[in-house]
């Protein structure tokens, strides 16, 4: 009789153990599968992002033009925002090649220079872009920055009281919506150049730049476009 009762007992635990391995196992593939969704919808909803960059590569494509005159120069050492010896100028930059997307969405976007010398004034230049599909350098031609047509999109660049020394690195503010504006274009298709004006608006003064022309060009401007997911 006591050895009935132990096999009930006994055959009772065993069955206990055995429910409790499936409900383990139930619960552990649950688990797995909760963590492999969380994982897909993790990696599928994150953004993909490239940043592409481009630095000036010829004496032609960076120039300064006399608001007063038209006049052309593309072989300067240095580039002024503002003015060159107490004369208003615009100046433009082309950048050769960029390998983006027509239609591409524009997540970040800058152009980086490289200070030439002391310069502390506080004044504001527009920065637009040249509004065509694949434009070109600059010649040489009286105001050839000037007649470009510009992009309806624009960014303000106040430089406000902060110092630029020489040789440091300074950024242009956000400029994405003048990018995206070009790259939007029905004829733009990868590889094509892209172009900026920088004109004076308010105030008074001079921010002054290494251009492509200064030694070996390693100090030039250079674009900085980050696209994709956003």
């Amino acid at each position: 009789m006591k050895t009935l009762r132990l096999k009930s007992i006994l055959f009772g635990l065993i069955a206990v153990f055995a429910i409790a391995a499936v409900m383990t196992s139930c619960e552990q593939e649950s688990i797995e599968n909760l963590t492999e969704e969380a994982i897909t919808e993790n990696v599928s909803s994150k953004a993909w992002t490239q940043t592409f960059e481009r630095q000036l590569t010829h004496s032609r494509y960076d120039a300064e033009e006399r608001m007063s005159d038209g006049d052309m120069n593309t072989t300067s050492t240095d580039i002024e925002f503002g003015k060159d010896h107490h004369v208003e100028q615009h100046v433009g930059l082309c950048f050769k090649y960029i390998d983006i997307p027509q239609g591409a969405q524009i997540c970040d976007a800058y152009i980086e220079f490289v200070a030439d010398g002391t310069t502390r004034d506080n004044f504001t230049v527009e920065i637009t872009g040249h509004d065509i599909d694949d434009p070109i350098g600059f010649y040489g031609y009286d105001y050839e920055i000037s007649n470009r047509p510009r992009t309806s999109a624009y960014r303000n660049w106040t430089f406000g009281s902060k110092t630029w020394r020489t040789n440091k690195i300074v950024r242009s503010p956000d400029i994405s919506s003048i990018v995206q504006e070009i790259v939007d274009r029905g004829g733009w298709f990868s590889g094509s150049d892209m172009a900026f004006v920088f004109e004076t608006k308010y105030g008074n003064g001079t921010r002054r730049v290494y251009s492509y022309d200064h030694q070996d060009g390693s100090k030039s401007a250079k674009l900085v476009i980050t696209y994709g997911g956003c």
